[in-house]
Formats: structure tokens, sequence, C-alpha cells
């Protein structure tokens, strides 16, 4: 079973928290209902028969074919699927379930960056962006007070602890030569993002503001591949 996010439609499968999202939003799922749909996402496209999803969902458990069924009503109702026009599972009459939803891209991203928590949330918010990090460390997340390079080294040490990415896969957020020199000396690819011309050129890359930014296209201009940025 993969332990990596998944994402499709608006939804986002986040096993290291246990939560199934429809954008920001948690969506309440029992964690047999959560193990079944990890298992069938997982497999996007591939048809699971009733007897490995049973014995991969319920091991060592005697469960029958009822069970099973009430646990599929239970996603699909979280995900507001319609056995009849299914968008997200099919089933394979007496044979078992496919799901048929495409995944996204398994991008996976921690932004760092020198301001304050409310500016950030602000910012992401606007940009419609929020919710899509693995985790947002701010300068109140650490000890150091912005520009010090410290602060980049502490938020990698700060993300490795919380186990949601490496060092390699997290982004700093620049307006200021010393934040990109301090991200740079911690390993972290740099976006500068409203910068001085002389901050742009010497991050990796450089945008005007974050209105319209996606992750596939941060992860384009820091020419990360979407497999390098999985948990």
């Amino acid at each position: 079973m993969t332990d990596r996010t998944l994402t499709f439609a608006e939804f986002r499968l986040d096993p290291a928290s246990g939560h199934l999202y429809r954008g920001s939003e948690a969506v309440p799922l029992a964690p047999k209902a959560f193990a079944l749909l990890q298992l069938l996402a997982g497999q996007s496209g591939r048809l699971i028969a009733k007897q490995e999803l049973l014995t991969a969902v319920w091991p060592g458990v005697f469960v029958g074919d009822a069970v099973l069924k009430s646990t599929i009503r239970e996603v699909r109702k979280a995900l507001g699927d319609d056995s009849h026009e299914p968008r997200f599972i099919e089933t394979a009459h007496r044979r078992g379930y496919r799901f048929i939803a495409a995944l996204e891209p398994a991008t996976r991203l921690a932004i760092v960056t020198r301001a304050r928590r409310p500016e950030t949330d602000l910012a992401l918010r606007l940009s419609g962006l929020d919710g899509s990090f693995a985790t947002v460390v701010t300068s109140e997340d650490v000890l150091d007070q912005p520009p010090a390079p410290a602060l980049h080294a502490q938020a990698v040490e700060l993300l490795s602890r919380r186990r949601t990415v490496q060092p390699a896969r997290a982004i700093a957020m620049a307006s200021a030569t010393l934040v990109v020199r301090g991200a740079r000396a911690a390993g972290l690819p740099v976006l500068a993002v409203a910068a001085p011309a002389h901050v742009a050129l010497e991050a990796d890359a450089a945008v005007d503001g974050l209105e319209g930014l996606t992750l596939d296209a941060m992860t384009r201009l820091l020419r990360l591949h979407p497999s390098a940025a999985q948990p």
C-alpha cells in the first residue's frame, strides 16, 4: 500500500496525517474506509479483487462482502461519488473495484520564508495556494530572527523532525539577498518573489508574485522533477 500523498480531482489523500482533504478542509473518514481508499487510489486503473481488498484492509480478521460493500459506500459518500455514474470508484460485478480517477503528479513541497505567519498565510490564500504545501515554515517557527542564514538550517531541521519532506524538497521563498544565500547554504532551491533584480539573479527562479502560480509551475521553474518532490 502506497504511503505517498495522492491527489485527485478536488481531493488529497494524506497517509502521513491519516486524513482525506477537499482543498484545505478535512473530510471525515473512518480508518478502514481511509485504508480502503488508499489501497484503491494507490493502484488507480487496476481492478482489485474483493478478496485482495479484504485481506489487505482487514488482515487476520474474517469479514465478508457485506462489510466491504458498507465500507465502499462510506468512501463513496465522503467523495460524493455515485455508484451508477462513478467518478472515482467503479464496481466490477462479483469481481471487485477499480479506482478510475486520474491521479495528479505527486508534488509535495514545503515553503521556508522569512515573512511572518499572517503575511505568508494571506499571500498563499490570495494566490489560491493555501493547503497546497506539505509544510509552511515562517520566521516565527524558528529561534533565530531573519535574515540570518541559520533560519533556513533550523527550518530544514524542523521539516526533518516533522517527517514531511527532505531538505532537497523544500523551497525557500526569498526577497532579500541574505535570505537567498542562506537558503543556498542550507541546500534549498530558491524562488525569488517580488525581489529586486540583483536578488532574483542569485535565485534559481523568480516571479513577480504568487498570483496564478501553481505547484506544477513552481516545480518547472525550479527544475524539480515531480517524482523528486514526493514524500
